[in-house]
């Protein structure tokens, strides 16, 4: 079953900062690309000028017990992780079932 899932990333310690990403999934082994909204274009780089939040965005993106939890969220879910200070809100789910 591949997946994609839409999360908008809030930075808590600043409302200015905040970023469209989507995190797609496919076959098996799952192939996993990440891509961030940068003008209204999906693109596999970052584009943020505050460097304290893209460099918690990455240290969230990278804690595995954190992934976890995204992938479990559905439409509309929420998350707010303390430690790393951000909130996430799920957008969409596109779920497409290869069977």
């Amino acid at each position: 079953m591949d997946k994609t899932i839409y999360y908008k990333i809030y930075d808590t310690t600043n409302n200015d900062a905040n970023i469209l990403m989507k995190i797609s999934t496919k076959g098996f082994p799952i192939e996993e690309k990440i891509e961030y909204d940068v003008d209204g274009n999906w693109a596999s780089q970052i584009n943020i000028n505050d460097k304290n939040f893209n460099d918690r965005l990455n240290m969230l993106l990278e804690d595995n017990n954190i992934r976890l939890i995204m992938d479990l969220l559905e439409e509309d879910d929420k998350y707010y992780n303390n430690k790393y200070k951000l909130r996430l809100s799920v957008q969409r789910v596109e779920i497409v079932d290869n069977y």
